[in-house]
């Protein structure tokens, strides 16, 4: 795979002519290697998956409370808005044990992306 991911076909297109991918991902790649590879002629969301320090060593935290979300906006290769800073995260790397995905249509895709522990 000479690419940073690769769009694995899932399911659809739905009523919404979107349709759902799975992402093969290449070893090593970063959040960074990956904002670098989105098409520049789509826009849409990368939902980042991170480990939130607050409460990922919690015993009793369940699976969904040791994680939070970072939202990143994107539209024709920029950046234009996102949830909180994440330029702490750029040079982690993507977790290959989750269920990295995307979802889209037209010249919009969103993605959702697990950022791995330190």
């Amino acid at each position: 795979m000479d690419k940073v991911f690769e769009l694995v076909y899932k399911s659809g297109p739905h009523g919404d002519a979107c349709t759902t991918y799975t992402l093969k991902i290449k070893e090593g790649t970063t959040l960074k290697d990956f904002l670098k590879s989105l098409n520049p002629k789509e826009w849409g969301e990368v939902r980042v998956n991170i480990p939130d320090p607050e409460t990922f060593n919690l015993p009793y935290a369940s699976e969904s409370e040791k994680y939070k979300n970072i939202d990143i906006e994107y539209k024709y290769g920029k950046i234009l808005k996102t949830s909180e800073d994440f330029t702490e995260l750029l040079n982690r790397q993507i977790d290959l044990d989750y269920n990295n995905w995307a979802n889209g249509g037209w010249s919009c895709m969103d993605y959702w992306i697990k950022i791995k522990m330190l």
